[in-house]
């Protein structure tokens, strides 16, 4: 484990950014993704995983501004696993948002995108993560 300079402990992986929770978290989100995709082995998910950590990292941002967050590329066996740390303890909620809604699109991309998603609750943490098929 870790220790942040807040002093919240979590699992570090050997691949992972840490953010802060601004307007510039998805552009600095979707840099780091496509960085390392194509070279743990993912040449085909590098624009799926871009838009999908954009996602994750925005929503993030909103519901945890004080931050920190991070990103983590966790290993995983033929399958890229996207993971967002942040300090909320609200579970995201997917919803169907209106023709209208300038927001609330972000889950639902993330699902037509990935294989599976999904969030647990670490400590003091939320990890929303995301499985995109490697092949």
């Amino acid at each position: 484990m870790c220790t942040t300079a807040l002093g919240h402990d979590r699992p570090s992986t050997d691949i992972e950014i840490r953010l802060e929770a601004d307007e510039l978290a998805p552009r600095k989100a979707r840099a780091f993704v496509r960085h390392h995709v194509a070279r743990l082995g993912y040449p085909r998910c590098v624009d799926d995983a871009a838009v999908v950590v954009s996602e994750l990292v925005t929503n993030a941002v909103t519901a945890a501004p004080l931050g920190p967050i991070f990103v983590a590329l966790p290993p995983s066996s033929g399958r890229l696993v996207i993971e967002c740390w942040d300090l909320s303890p609200e579970c995201p909620v997917s919803r169907e948002p209106d023709v209208l809604d300038t927001h609330g699109r972000g889950l639902g991309v993330v699902k037509e995108l990935s294989l599976s998603y999904g969030f647990d609750h670490r400590g003091r943490w939320k990890v929303v993560w995301a499985l995109l098929d490697g092949r």
